[in-house]
C-alpha cells in the first residue's frame, strides 16, 4: 500500500512540473507551450508552425545568440550551408506576426555574423 502511494505522489509531482513547464512568459510575450499558443499584450497572436517552434527555441535560449546553424537544424533537421536564405525570412515573418520593426527589432534582435537573439524586456519566467 505504501509503494502505490508514493508511486502515485511521483506520478502528481511529475505532472505538476509539467504543467509548471506549460507558460513561457517573457516581459509581455507569454508562449503557451501544450496549446502551441502565444499571446502578446494579451493580444492572441497566429503563428505557423514553423513560427511557433523557431519562437520557442528563440525563448528557451533567451538573452543568448542562437546561430543559424542551431536554427536550421532545430526547425529542419539538417546543418545551415551559409547561402540558404530561408532562416532570414522565418526570422522576418515571425517578427511581422509579433509585429515586431524589422528596422529597429526589440523583440528578436540580429546579431550580425553569429545569429539571432530573443531580447529580455523584463522578466522571464516560466509559469
Amino acid at each position: 500500500m505504501l509503494s502505490r502511494i508514493r508511486a502515485l505522489l511521483r506520478r502528481q509531482e511529475r505532472t505538476n512540473s509539467e504543467n509548471s513547464q506549460d507558460l513561457l512568459q517573457i516581459g509581455p510575450l507569454k508562449i503557451h507551450l501544450q496549446h502551441r499558443t502565444v499571446s502578446l499584450n494579451q493580444a492572441n497572436v497566429k503563428l505557423t508552425t514553423s513560427e511557433f517552434d523557431l519562437l520557442h527555441l528563440l525563448a528557451s535560449n533567451v538573452g543568448q545568440v542562437v546561430s543559424r546553424d542551431d536554427i536550421a537544424q532545430h526547425i529542419r533537421g539538417f546543418e545551415y550551408d551559409g547561402l540558404d536564405r530561408s532562416i532570414d525570412r522565418r526570422i522576418s515573418r515571425l517578427r511581422r506576426s509579433l509585429q515586431d520593426n524589422p528596422n529597429e527589432p526589440e523583440l528578436i534582435k540580429t546579431i550580425r555574423g553569429k545569429g539571432y537573439q530573443l531580447c529580455v524586456t523584463q522578466g522571464v519566467e516560466s509559469i
